[in-house]
């Protein structure tokens, strides 16, 4: 095999020592190896980035090939290397957030849901679009459970309490046609 495939051989099967062995005793010096090199190692990262994406690999095997890639770095210069660093460090802090969302959601704590899944940042993959679909389930369910509160309080005369409750959810929610009619209907009656 030649030099070039036994390089990528041991990056694909994990032997890094070996790698980093064979590129510098054979490959470094040679620009047409060195660059065939630095450009395997940008493909297959990327090729890595994208199967974590896909939920094909999962976070441990990739937190190992970044640190492999950066160990390697120092050797090997990889551009992309710097960015999907970043990239999986805001992917998993977004996917650890919206499982939080989502358990908050499931055990009815609405306003921690909302909380959670108004802090998730756009990512590479969808779970910023899944957080918003989340974000307005949450909300929704939240309204819905104030105005049966506020209605609540309603029925027991109590109107003051009614428009305090609906005034708080809409710092929470933001205003909404809901909450809005409910406080111009209440405000009248009272």
């Amino acid at each position: 095999a030649s030099t070039s495939d036994q390089f990528q051989a041991f990056i694909k099967n994990g032997d890094y020592a070996k790698a980093i062995d064979l590129y510098t005793s054979e490959i470094q010096g040679n620009s047409a190896l060195e660059i065939g090199a630095v450009d395997f190692l940008e493909s297959y990262l990327d090729e890595k980035w994208n199967d974590y994406l896909a939920g094909e690999l999962d976070s441990g095997d990739l937190e190992v090939k970044l640190d492999v890639y950066t160990n390697l770095f120092d050797t090997l210069p990889v551009d992309t290397l710097e960015q999907i660093v970043q990239e999986y460090a805001t992917t998993e802090e977004a996917r650890s957030t919206y499982q939080e969302g989502v358990e908050a959601l499931e055990s009815g704590d609405y306003t921690t849901a909302i909380e959670s899944f108004e802090q998730i940042p756009k990512t590479s993959d969808d779970t910023y679009e899944e957080a918003q679909a989340q974000l307005d389930q949450a909300k929704s369910s939240y309204s819905e459970e104030i105005l049966v509160i506020a209605n609540e309080s309603l029925s027991e005369g109590d109107y003051d309490t009614a428009i305090s409750v609906v005034e708080e959810a809409e710092k929470v929610i933001g205003e909404t046609n809901e909450l809005e009619n409910f406080l111009d209907d209440t405000y009248t009656e009272k």
